[in-house]
């Protein structure tokens, strides 16, 4: 990210159906320290409802950012749509001066486009399934 070329943003996508076996503390202040991870768009799926959503949203910076499959064509659904959706608005180049406000609006922006379409009739409509 430091180089004169232009860079696009990394997607990074966390699922989870439950909660971390080893201490993710560490990893998780480590990864923070990583340019990439702070410049990536972030998004974490539950899958179904014993997900730890707290802990997911620690990964994406803001709950905002996390949705729940509660089945598994909505898991598949939705891991197509956030990596296609951050794809594409993590792909529009970055300039070297570019701000963690920047940042901050490419991953406000997907946030809000990936919970809209969890919460579409397209997501919603066989939460009675189940897995």
């Amino acid at each position: 990210m430091s180089s004169p070329s232009l860079s696009f943003a990394p997607v990074m996508i966390l699922m989870s159906d439950g909660y971390p076996t080893d201490n993710f503390e560490k990893g998780l202040d480590e990864l923070r320290k990583n340019r990439w991870y702070s410049a990536g768009i972030k998004a974490a799926v539950a899958i179904g409802e014993d997900a730890d959503f707290d802990i997911l949203s620690r990964f994406t910076g803001s709950p905002d950012s996390v949705v729940t499959a509660h089945n598994g064509e909505a898991l598949a659904k939705l891991v197509k749509f956030v990596a296609v959706t951050s794809s594409q608005i993590g792909s529009r180049s970055m300039r070297l001066a570019e701000t963690e406000e920047d940042f901050k609006t490419k991953q406000d922006n997907a946030a809000e486009q990936i919970r809209e379409f969890a919460e579409s009739a397209e997501i919603t409509d066989d939460i009675d399934e189940g897995w």
